[in-house]
């Protein structure tokens, strides 16, 4: 009998991206799957471990704050059970730098595109493996010849 556990089977990865724009700072949440990550609890906290701010994201996966001041910063995302991701914001002087990406880690491409090309090579791989299987159960039917009796 085999177990399949479908909620690791169904499990994704989520991350995010923080933009500086001005006064505010822009937290965007998603899953590897380029899905938003919808009502995510979004907490920044100070490098002292104070949290300064926390909210909930919006239908698009975004959650904005007012611009905490210069400094480094910890932003922790979590998404429900096992969905949790934490990333660095560094803050600099520059606050009214246009739409400034402010985080630490891949990119939002980077990681939605990074699961889905795993995928579509393990499907190749099986429709590989299929085409040979059948080729050689072909070969061997072929070769055994008719029956006779």
């Amino acid at each position: 009998m085999v177990w399949i556990d479908l909620n690791a089977a169904c499990a994704h990865g989520i991350s995010g991206q923080c933009l500086a724009h001005g006064e505010r700072v822009t937290v965007q949440a998603y899953f590897d799957t380029d899905e938003p990550a919808i009502g995510a609890l979004v907490r920044i906290y100070s490098s002292d471990g104070k949290e300064v701010a926390s909210g909930k994201t919006d239908d698009l996966g975004a959650c904005t704050f007012p611009h905490p001041g210069v400094g480094n910063y910890k932003v922790v995302i979590e998404a429900g059970p096992e969905h949790r991701a934490e990333l660095r914001l560094d803050l600099t002087e520059d606050r009214y730098a246009v739409e400034t990406q402010t985080s630490t880690g891949p990119s939002r491409g980077t990681f939605t595109g990074y699961k889905l090309g795993k995928i579509a090579a393990g499907l190749l791989a099986i429709a590989i493996l299929a085409v040979l299987v059948r080729q050689f159960l072909s070969r061997r039917n072929r070769s055994a010849g008719p029956d006779v009796q």
